[in-house]
């Protein structure tokens, strides 16, 4: 029996695919290499960065009471649209961050900030931002609580 490896793209639509991102096979400045990334980077679709361009040459904001300004409001709110079709969000309110990280630091800062209580109860499961964020607010009388320390060695498994 012949060993078939099922391919997720034909050649030539992985082509196309790739053109349509910047730096796919080589870093700028290192040179060649792959790109794999799982935190605090992304390839960047061309077409993203010519529209960004665009708007960020632009000198007026969305607040100016001009034909521009009205359709960069128009622009942002089409873009908020758009992600909560990407993400099925119906509802809800949409954090603009960088990263994951930074989101998870800002939402779990305004919650300690703003949450009346003294004690915080965090997990070694959690993301070390939710932890971080305690540490630059004005929580001096917070009482934090780490559970699961790293020497006991228990694997965690949740149905």
């Amino acid at each position: 029996m012949k060993d078939v490896k099922p391919e997720a793209f034909s050649a030539e639509f992985l082509a196309k695919l790739r053109e349509r991102f910047w730096f796919v096979d080589q870093d700028p400045i290192t040179g060649r290499r792959v790109f794999f990334e799982n935190a605090g980077g992304s390839l960047r679709l061309k077409a993203v960065t010519e529209q960004d361009q665009l708007i960020i040459s632009l000198p007026d904001s969305a607040s100016r009471p001009n034909k521009t300004a009205r359709w960069l409001g128009e622009m942002v709110e089409q873009g908020k649209a758009d992600f909560r079709l990407l993400v099925g969000a119906k509802t809800g309110d949409i954090v603009p961050s960088l990263t994951a990280s930074q989101a998870i630091f800002q939402i779990a800062g305004t919650i300690i900030t703003n949450v009346p209580g003294t004690n915080v109860v965090t997990t070694r499961l959690e993301h070390p931002a939710s932890y971080d964020s305690g540490s630059t607010k004005p929580t001096e009388a917070l009482t934090w609580q780490r559970f699961w320390p790293a020497s006991t060695g228990t694997p965690v498994c949740f149905p």
